[in-house]
Order: C-alpha cells, then structure tokens, then sequence
C-alpha cells in the first residue's frame, strides 16, 4: 500500500492518452510511431555498441565487492581513488548479494547478474504496460540510457524496477543499492502519508540491521563514505559539475517543487525524478530510472470522473438524444467586452432562432422547440467603453412584456475584470434549471444550444467541443498563429490539469444549476484559462461531463492579443490552477 498503480485502468490518464492515440487519425499515430522506432533503434545501436567495447563493465566493480568480503578485505579501503574500476560507492548491500556470485567464475556470476538485471527490465516494462503506447513512447525517449545500463549491467535497472513498484519496501530496497531513492519520500511527505512514511522507516531499519548483523565492519565503514569526495572524474551531467552551489540550489529547488506537486497527477513523477536528477554524480544510464515515473500512483491516473461522449445531436442530421426530463428553464449568458461592432447582429441571429420555436436549423439541426419554455438571456458587460451596455438596453426583448415578470433579456455591467470574471458573475446570477454560457459573436451558432440541453439530461456539464467525431477540426479556419498556440496551450493543460478533454477553449459550455453555482462559486481565476479551472474543478467534484461536437465558425475581431504578457499570464494560472483547488473535496456521492 502507498505505492504507485500502473495499471492503467479505464478511466488513467494513461489510458486515456493511449485511448488518443490508437484513435487518432492515422498520420498522427504514424509520428508517434516513427518517435518509438527512432528511439528504440537509438537504444539498440548504444546496446551493441556497449555490448562490443565494454559488455558488464559495473558487474566486475560488484563481483570485485563480493570477492572482497569473501577473504575479509575492507569494502571501502581507506584512502581508495574514486575513479579506479574497482571503486564501490554503494551501501554493502549489493555486495552482500554478490558474495555467492564471487564464489563462482567471473563470466558465471555476470551471466547470472545479467539474466536478473534482464528479467527486472522486463517486468518494469510488464507493470507499466506492454500494450500500452505510453510505455513504449516513454521506453523510446529513454532508449539510450536504459540500453546502457542493461549493456554494463548496471544496478540502476533493478532500482527502477523497484520504483516502478513503488511500495514503502520496494523504495527502502531501491535506498540500499543507490541512496537517492531515498527522496522519493517526499511525495509521502507532501501527502502527509504518514502510514507509507512509517512503512519507509521500518523496511530501512530492518534493511540497515540486516546489513549491520552479515557484514558490521563494512556497514559502519560505510557511513564514512558519506561525502562528495565520492564522485569521481567521471562524464558529469549534473549541475555539481559546473559549481556544488549551484547543484545545492538546484536539489533544494527541485526537492521544493517534488514537494508542491505531490498532491497533483505529476506528484509520483516529480519525486521519481528529484531521485535521477539531483544526484551529484550523474551519468547518462541514470536517466534510465525516468521510466518509473509512469507508474503513477493510486488516485493521479484515476480520473475523477470519467467523460462519456455526447456523439448523439452531432451536426449533419443525426439524431438528437431527448432529454428523460425536460428542465422548465434556462439561461444564456454572454459576456462581452466592447461588442457594440458585433453584438446586435448576434443578438438578432440568437433571437430569431428562439422566435422560430420548432423550425429546424441548418443541416437538419434541431429547432428551439426543443429548448425549456422559459429562456432568458443575460449578457455581462466586462466594463465595455464603448456602446455595448447601450445597445443591450436599447433592444425590445430588454423590455418586460405580456405577463412575465422578467424580460427575454437583462444586462448585468461589471468593472473590467477579464471573461472569466464575466462569466462567473452571469452563471452565478442565473437561477433557472440549466444555464449555457457562449461567445457574444455566436460563433457557435444559436441552434447548437439544444445539443447541450439533450447532453445535459442525464450529465451535469456539456462541454461543445469543435472537434469532430471524425476527427476533423473546425478550428482550421482560425489563423495559424491562433492555431500553434492552441495547441501547445492544450499539451501542457491536458497534462497538468484537464486530462482527455482535447478541446478546453471552446467558448460555449452548459451547466446543470446545482453544478454551475457550485463550481463558478469556487472559480479563482478570471483569464482565459478559466475553462481549465472549471473543467478540473467538475472532474476533481466528480461531475458527469459530456463532450459534446458542435458547429463552430472563427469570427474574426477577437480581443485577446498573443504576446509576452498574455503568456506569462496564461502559464502562471495554468500553473496554479490545481495547487489552488488540491484540497476541493469530491462531492458526497
């Protein structure tokens, strides 16, 4: 228990990427294989090359460590150099286990360390996945260190395979054949795990009396081989390299940050990697140990709610999937920020859809007739300086008529706060059975709304989605900058945050009342990257959310402006938005 799950479950982020990729259109599944390939032949190119110049080169340090202890020579001789091939900068454990294998002929005990080390490879490989694409795509990315370490036999393999494992015992173990695996413990730490922390405590106690009770003298040598005199003069990639100041920042930064996203989807990777990375003797096959941080761990590949597809009422004719209770009403909120150009022409074009109740719209799509019978519209006005509020005021439907006691549309005005602050006041305000957000320019156009409605039946969200079923995007008409941006904007947010949900940005989403104010009373951030913030809120209270294909054109006159600011700004909520909500409980069931 405590210990990572690599399963892959239905329902893992690593499922689901997998999930992406096996479906994804065959020229992206192609690059991805050609990635694997490439890095897969990398590894077997530096295997051979190993294997040629210097086959199990580390095994002969161990078999030299357990021949050692077999005629009672010290393990760590005083005044030994560093960069002698002999030299052995381990706990005694390892030698320990080599003190049978010295008994035998070198080429014997190498063959039987290697077959260990080659069955520890391929059990890592099996806990990880052998059918997933995610194990391979990361197994090629570090296809050169980890066929460097199978070539010299290298005890970074079985370590990785215990952090793949990941129990309390498992990373004990993995402490007593290389030390730093000991920092894996901050992502207990930063859990508050105490119970994995006690385990972690007891296995290294046992596993230091073990050693203390075969081998005293070379387990008390040892810890006066605890200091940086141990390095050596060897190819250095770590930061100790270049200044021991700079590489004490650099741990004491990572082990800060290890800290911080212990509670999030990349707390087990963040602490597999403070093992490898700060390390102040640091060598290419370390880098071998990365894999681990696939495994995960119970919960981070767990999503919070899984995320059905809405595929029924798709554009094109397809049939709409009636709600089993019609809501009694539902508001639109549109918010809007110096709109006067643009908002009257969608207001008409909103407005007539309503007006024409069971007409069907385009391309077969569904009339309003199949919408509550109680609609209102709100626009938010985000401190518009030019007509905007003007024009809301000015429209007839602004206006109370017949016997309702409210008009068709009202206009709430707001100091300049960003569309995440408008949004977040409209949803708020609204008190009918469903609400819709969408884009002041109807870039998804009116008779889309009743789309959501349908999903909304049995889902608490419906996130429109301008991705296709067929994998088409209707994105492509937006320029190209918008489109590159998107994109890495999208990588790092279905990372960090939102997991499957490939179309985050998509200004036209619905909410069931309960969800809506719950999840807008939570909102924190007012920047784009609001729709982030929500969508790991729902999955983090374990909403139902529906995905939802719809019609979308690029309008153009957008008002966000790329530029430095905008992305620092971008990245910095991005960022903070699962550390700001990490302690949200999940809703009672």
């Amino acid at each position: 228990m405590g210990g990572p799950d690599a399963t892959g479950a239905t329902g893992s982020l690593r499922a689901r990427f997998d999930s992406q990729v096996l479906s994804a259109p065959g020229r992206t599944r192609a690059l991805w294989a050609g990635i694997a390939v490439v890095g897969l032949l990398a590894g077997l190119d530096t295997l051979f090359l190993h294997l040629s110049t210097d086959p199990l080169a580390d095994v002969h340090a161990y078999y030299d460590a357990g021949s050692r202890l077999n005629v009672g020579a010290p393990l760590y001789p005083a005044n030994a150099d560093p960069n002698a091939p002999g030299f052995f900068r381990y706990p005694p454990l390892l030698a320990i286990v080599f003190r049978p294998l010295a008994l035998l002929p070198f080429p014997i005990a190498a063959t039987l360390w290697e077959a260990l080390v080659v069955a520890l490879f391929i059990l890592s490989v099996r806990r990880l996945g052998v059918r997933l694409p995610s194990t391979w795509i990361g197994l090629s990315l570090l296809a050169f260190p980890t066929a460097w370490a199978l070539a010299i036999g290298q005890a970074q393999v079985p370590v990785t395979y215990l952090l793949v494992v990941g129990t309390p015992a498992a990373v004990a173990l993995a402490t007593n054949l290389k030390m730093l695996p000991l920092l894996v413990a901050v992502f207990w730490l930063g859990r508050r795990d105490g119970r994995s922390l006690a385990r972690l405590a007891a296995w290294l106690l046992a596993l230091a009396a073990l050693q203390l009770a075969l081998e005293p003298s070379a387990s008390v040598a040892f810890l006066g081989t605890l200091n940086l005199s141990q390095v050596g003069d060897v190819r250095n990639l770590s930061p100790y390299a270049i200044s021991p100041i700079l590489w004490v920042v650099f741990a004491a930064c990572g082990a800060a940050l290890a800290l911080l996203l212990s509670r999030t989807r990349l707390g087990w990777a963040a602490a597999v990697a403070l093992t490898v990375l700060t390390a102040p003797r640091l060598l290419a096959y370390s880098f071998a140990t990365l894999l681990a941080g696939l495994s995960g761990r119970p919960g981070w590949m767990s999503s919070v709610e899984s995320v059905p597809t809405a595929a029924e009422g798709l554009v094109g004719g397809a049939p709409l999937r009636l709600p089993r209770m019609q809501p009694a009403s539902l508001t639109i909120v549109l918010p809007a920020y110096n709109e006067e150009a643009r908002l009257g022409s969608a207001l008409d074009e909103l407005f007539g859809y309503l007006e024409r109740h069971g007409e069907r719209g385009r391309d077969g799509a569904p009339g309003a007739a199949a919408l509550p019978a109680d609609i209102r519209v709100l626009v938010v006005d985000d401190g518009s300086t030019d007509g905007t509020a003007a024009l809301v005021r000015a429209r007839p439907e602004a206006v109370t008529s017949g016997g309702s006691a409210n008009p068709a549309l009202a206009l709430i005005s707001l100091p300049h706060g960003g569309k995440g602050a408008a949004v977040r006041a409209g949803m708020l305000a609204a008190d009918s059975d469903l609400v819709v957000f969408a884009d002041a320019d109807m870039a998804a156009p009116p008779d889309q709304i009743p789309l959501l409605v349908a999903a909304l039946a049995d889902q608490d969200l419906a996130l429109g989605s301008r991705i296709q079923p067929d994998g088409s995007d209707m994105r492509a008409s937006q320029p190209a900058y918008r489109r590159l941006l998107g994109r890495a904007f999208h990588l790092l947010a279905s990372v960090w945050a939102v997991g499957p949900v490939q179309d985050t940005q998509c200004g036209f989403k619905g909410f069931a009342r309960e969800a809506a104010h719950d999840l807008f009373s939570r909102q924190a951030i007012t920047s784009i990257v609001f729709d982030v913030e929500l969508i790991y809120l729902a999955r983090r209270r374990g909403y139902r959310i529906a995905i939802v294909p719809i019609r979308w054109a690029d309008r153009r006159g957008s008002r966000m402006h790329p530029g430095p600011r905008l992305a620092l700004r971008v990245a910095w909520d991005l960022l903070r938005t699962p550390l700001l909500h990490r302690r949200v409980p999940r809703r009672p069931a």
